[in-house]
């Protein structure tokens, strides 16, 4: 009888760790324009109409300023960006960087997303 306890608890526990998992991914494709990519920074409008970016950002480096953007958190792994360039993407979970970035500063938003580019 106490196997099938500790069974039923580890189905249960295993279960709801998925569920949380899952729910970290945005099913979510948003559409976006990339504003800056330099040196592993990385600045996105988003253009969709969603407003899961920075609601005002001004740009010290240029002066202009900017509605509903973010900086990619994750520059290693997002996908290919190119400044100028319109991208579909998702919200993904945090992710350690390990890849060699300069050490330039470039001005980007405060508020940082993690995300993917999808086709």
């Amino acid at each position: 009888m106490k196997a099938v306890i500790l069974f039923l608890a580890a189905v249960l526990v295993l279960s709801c760790g998925k569920s949380h998992r899952d729910n970290l991914v945005s099913s979510t494709v948003y559409q976006g324009k990339v504003l800056k990519s330099v040196c592993g920074n990385i600045a996105v409008q988003v253009t969709d109409g969603s407003t899961i970016g920075q609601s005002y950002w001004l740009d010290p480096s240029d002066s202009i300023e900017y509605v509903n953007v973010f900086r990619v958190a994750n520059p290693c792994n997002c996908g290919p960006v190119t400044a100028g360039s319109a991208i579909r993407f998702r919200l993904v979970p945090p992710s350690p960087q390990a890849c060699a970035q300069c050490l330039m500063w470039v001005p980007v938003p405060d508020t940082a997303h993690s995300i993917v580019v999808v086709p």
